[in-house]
């Protein structure tokens, strides 16, 4: 009986890790501890939960997506399990695959990197990510959002020895969000 259940356990391992994707990292990043508290990573530093690094453009296989906050993945690197931050990974269709709050008709639009009328703030970030400005009216009866896009572009001059800048965004796109579901947007 003992021998079939270490069998069965076993057999329940690797089919977890035989089900794992493969992914490159994008930069050099921590490994985080495997049993790292994820309610509280905020309140963590990573060099209390750091249990080695991963070099850029390294392959790992990804075990899961943490369901707390969203924002690490369960990691196989060199036979090491742990935590790493979901930015660093390259691959954006494994987050969307894996990740519990795309639904399943918003994932092919948030693998593109498109807005689609009906997408909720969460898809909308995982899509195009955080705006430059969000802009917020809260009446008795709804909350309206108009979220701000476009590319920052910073010039610099001098006047004597002081250095000074000035910036604005071109490119710009608008897009309306009522009581968190977008409704509409401007390119």
């Amino acid at each position: 009986m003992k021998k079939i259940l270490i069998t069965i356990l076993l057999l329940c391992a690797i089919s977890e890790f035989t089900q794992a994707q493969t992914v490159i990292t994008k930069f050099k990043c921590y490994l985080l501890s495997p049993d790292m508290d994820l309610s509280r990573s905020d309140k963590v530093t990573v060099g209390d939960t750091k249990i080695g690094y991963i070099p850029k453009n390294k392959e790992i296989q990804v075990l899961a997506l943490d369901t707390i906050k969203y924002i690490f993945y369960k990691v196989q690197y060199k036979n090491k399990v742990g935590y790493i931050h979901k930015d660093v990974v390259v691959d954006k269709s494994l987050m969307i695959s894996i990740d519990p709050n795309i639904r399943s008709e918003y994932k092919k639009y948030v693998a593109e990197s498109s807005v689609v009328i009906g997408m909720n703030k969460y898809e909308l970030q995982a899509s195009i990510g955080n705006p430059l400005d969000v802009n917020r009216t809260v009446t008795a009866d709804h909350v309206s959002e108009q979220w701000c896009y476009g590319d920052v572009v910073t010039h610099y001059y001098t006047i004597g020895f002081t250095l000074h800048s000035i910036s604005n965004t071109k490119n710009n796109k608008y897009i309306y969000i009522e009581d968190g579901i977008v409704t509409a947007y401007q390119d």
